[in-house]
């Protein structure tokens, strides 16, 4: 009779402490699984700490620091829909979270979403209006809307909290290119440049910009520092060349052409920008096949040239 009451005292007690203590067990568990997603994200393997914070909320569904950190490597896995529920979730809970509404914004921008991208910088900035990376993003979101307006207007907000951000001055350049205002691309690309000696993108387009502002030697030289540093674009060639067939150095020009062929051989603008200035080197027979080559990759505007050259 005695061993029955124990026995039934312990059972008793077990299921008591078992429904007064199952949410504390859980968190403890639910604690472990969400520390082991951090050291997997310190070993840079995402997917693995998507597991791991996916069993500490299976645990705690009201876990939201798991919700937040499984965001992030959602973001990184390019789970972007996945990171945007997430952070959803956390802004139910703490809706001045600056740091939730920045991710959920770079999530968006990767799934295109800009306009939804800039709304959550508006409420980040709201909170914190001191970060100039803040200010970047949501310029790039607008330049990707192509309100280049807008865009410069933020990323001039970024460059006074932060004078050395030479992202923000290239993202001026590029978008004064945009707006055909070439000279001050230029300017801002200097500053880029100034700010970062080996910011390859600036030369690049500070190349571009020179080149449709009519200055074929600069444009020259700054694809010629541009290749230094990236010897495999074929573009940087192509842009050479063209700037080269300008300034009527033809061989030059044949040569970048060639370089450009070689990195991408179905160049079809490379072959035909060749052959027009193998004919002006009075070759015709090796300008035509040029021109022949970029009909058959489908250039329509090589048609024209094969007919007054060619036949």
């Amino acid at each position: 009779m005695r061993i029955y009451f124990l026995i039934f005292t312990f059972y008793s007690c077990i299921n008591c402490y078992s429904q007064t203590n199952e949410v504390t067990f859980n968190n403890v568990f639910a604690e472990s699984f969400y520390k082991k997603a951090f050291s997997k994200i310190k070993l840079e393997d995402y997917n693995a700490a998507v597991k791991e914070f996916d069993r500490a909320i299976g645990l705690n569904p009201e876990y939201i620091e798991a919700f937040f950190g499984r965001g992030y490597a959602k973001n990184i896995v390019e789970d972007y829909a996945g990171a945007v529920l997430d952070f959803n979730k956390v802004l139910e809970r703490y809706p001045s979270y600056e740091d939730a509404y920045l991710n959920r914004a770079n999530a968006k921008s990767n799934m295109l979403d800009f306009a939804g991208s800039i709304l959550d910088y508006d409420k980040a900035i709201s909170i914190n209006s001191s970060d100039a990376d803040s200010y970047y993003k949501r310029g790039f979101a607008k330049d990707e809307l192509k309100n280049y307006k807008g865009a410069i207007s933020d990323y001039i907000k970024a460059i006074k909290i932060n004078p050395n951000h030479a992202i923000a001055y290239f993202s001026i350049g590029y978008a004064k290119d945009e707006l055909k205002t070439y000279k001050k691309a230029i300017f801002y690309f200097n500053k880029a440049i100034e700010i970062n000696p080996n910011y390859i993108e600036a030369y690049f387009n500070r190349a571009r910009a020179k080149k449709k502002s009519k200055d074929f030697k600069g444009a020259i030289d700054d694809y010629s520092r541009y290749i230094d540093l990236v010897s495999d674009d074929a573009d940087a060639y192509y842009g050479r060349g063209n700037a080269k067939n300008k300034i009527k150095d033809y061989d030059g020009a044949m040569a970048d052409y060639g370089m450009a062929i070689r990195i991408n051989p179905k160049s079809a603008e490379a072959y035909y920008n060749r052959g027009l200035a193998k004919i002006k080197a009075k070759d015709k027979i090796c300008g035509c096949l040029d021109l022949n080559k970029s009909k058959e990759l489908g250039l329509e505007q090589a048609n024209k040239e094969v007919k007054k050259h060619c036949n």
